[in-house]
């Protein structure tokens, strides 16, 4: 199966694809993203992505977390300001310990 035919939950647990994926906001209109690292916390699966184009709110040099909900097959923004900060948190470790 060719990775544009694979959905975005399966191109990020995919630990040999790092092609951008593409989510679809409220409106249905795309979306695409840079993947920049997979984290599990507290029994879920987090993703850190980048938007490739300018993303309203979302500075040139930052990144969003989204929560990746493999049992509901969606991927959501993560609001909770906690868990976004911990997830960054980790990402750090995780580059730094390269």
């Amino acid at each position: 199966m060719e990775n544009n035919q694979l959905s975005p939950i399966d191109m990020l647990l995919d630990d040999d694809n790092f092609d951008n994926i593409v989510l679809y906001n409220e409106d249905a209109k795309p979306m695409e993203f840079e993947q920049i690292a997979l984290i599990p916390l507290d029994d879920k699966q987090y993703a850190i992505l980048r938007p490739v184009k300018k993303l309203k709110g979302v500075a040139s040099d930052e990144a969003v977390a989204f929560e990746v909900d493999v049992e509901n097959d969606v991927i959501n923004v993560v609001i909770d300001q906690k868990i976004v900060d911990k997830l960054f948190e980790i990402y750090t470790e995780m580059y730094e310990a390269e």
